[in-house]
């Protein structure tokens, strides 16, 4: 690969000539979300972050690239045609494109094995399902009869990096926003799910909602408490907890120490810039920033507590 330089396009890549300032064989319009490609496999091959791709290409000629590590139970084989679809467009014109899944297709039905059932105080059912290759997915039953037999029809809500999000059978029909600010839950209780991992059950507006408890290892609810917390949407359609850390509360401004500026080339997500910072009690953390041009090591500055993502500190300059 080292004749070649890269040029990523959203989940997948395209491959630029260093003969010439245009892409190889680049058509005059992006593909849209949604759109269907058919892609020919042409082989695998190892990139400088070490990360093993699929390197697929088009009729004219463009050339993307796949992670492995996210597809390998699909069976891709070199020389043969994959179907994909175009999961997002981004600003800068990069395409992320998800292959088609051998076995589940996004917006139709498939079974499923009931393998443990719970009750909650509310009535909701937290339980951990299971499809034909025993995978396990943590899902959620609205209150009310518990569904009959162990085995269950639900709708596939899309795929994702490989991975298949079954939509939960309580998942809220109203169009509800997330929340610019914390709201109070209700905790009801604490439920192993998908692998055995430990997960809290929050109820807000009748509506249900997962913390998984390895992320916010500080969190020990009492149940029948309100706790306050930030909601964020799902790829399955339901909604993910993040419970406000006392030690940083949403909105917390702090003034703190850079320890370094640096950029960092994701393949994936492209170029992206980031600081690492002391703040006042000595502890670490790491911000995105839109330039580290402006930011110099041993120097102050302040940030904001914008949010939290499974457990940890979002940050943002102001």
């Amino acid at each position: 690969m080292s004749h070649e330089v890269i040029w990523l396009t959203m989940g997948f890549f395209l491959i630029w000539s260093p003969k010439t300032s245009d892409p190889i064989a680049m058509s005059t319009t992006l593909p849209q979300k949604g759109q269907k490609i058919k892609l020919k496999l042409i082989r695998e091959s190892i990139l400088p972050d070490n990360r093993n791709y699929y390197v697929l290409v088009d009729k004219q000629q463009q050339r993307f690239l796949l992670p492995v590590d996210f597809y390998r139970s699909y069976g891709l084989k070199p020389g043969t045609t994959v179907d994909v679809v175009v999961d997002h467009v981004n600003c800068n014109g990069r395409i992320f494109i998800e292959p088609e899944h051998p076995r589940y297709k996004a917006g139709s039905m498939a079974r499923f094995m009931i393998e443990t059932l719970y009750t909650s105080p509310s009535g909701f059912m937290p339980a951990v399902v299971t499809d034909a290759g025993d995978l396990e997915y943590g899902i959620v039953f609205p209150p009310g009869p518990p569904p009959p037999g162990k085995g269950v029809l639900l709708n596939i809500r899309t795929v994702s990096k490989g991975v298949v999000y079954p939509e939960w059978p309580a998942a809220s029909s109203e169009k509800m926003k997330v929340p610019e600010f914390p709201v109070m839950a209700n905790y009801q209780g604490t439920y192993c799910l998908q692998n055995e991992e430990k997960h809290h059950l929050l109820i807000f507006n009748h509506i249900p909602a997962l913390v998984k408890a390895d992320h916010s290892p500080w969190f020990n609810p009492i149940a029948g408490t309100e706790i306050e917390c930030l909601l964020y949407g799902n790829k399955n359609g339901t909604w993910r907890a993040e419970p406000v850390n006392p030690a940083y509360p949403f909105g917390l401004r702090m003034t703190m120490e850079v320890i370094r500026a640096y950029a960092i080339d994701d393949l994936m997500r492209g170029l992206k810039q980031w600081i690492d910072v002391k703040d006042e009690s000595g502890r670490a953390h790491t911000i995105l920033v839109g330039a580290v041009s402006r930011y110099e090591s041993g120097q102050m500055y302040p940030f904001r507590v914008s949010g939290y993502r499974k457990g940890r500190v979002v940050w943002e300059e102001y």
